[in-house]
């Protein structure tokens, strides 16, 4: 008789890493994309800025690759959003890189 190989309690209560981090990946992704727009940076000059290939950039700020640490550092140095920015549940588009870095 086989035995059955039901999940233990404690795996069903495990949240599942492979579907939460590419939910954040996106989230992450389109608040990029979305303060792009909103301080009037294309994604080609965002890519020079950045250092980095426009195909390159294009594909981060799709979400169509899983972003790095370096890429949310790198997004937010030419941005001057906080990494923590991208990260909240309630996230605020900046108009300008003066109120993104606090200047303003």
């Amino acid at each position: 008789m086989p035995t059955s190989t039901s999940p233990t309690s404690s795996e069903t209560s495990k949240p599942n890493r492979k579907a939460i981090m590419p939910e954040l990946n996106q989230v992450v992704a389109d608040r990029m994309k979305s303060s792009l727009t909103s301080l009037h940076i294309s994604i080609r000059d965002y890519a020079s800025k950045a250092g980095l290939g426009y195909e390159a950039a294009k594909r981060r700020v799709n979400g169509e690759i899983p972003l790095t640490l370096s890429d949310i550092q790198i997004f937010c140095k030419v941005t001057g959003y906080k990494p923590s920015e991208l990260l909240e549940n309630k996230f605020v588009l900046k108009s300008s890189p003066a109120l993104a870095d606090g200047r303003e």
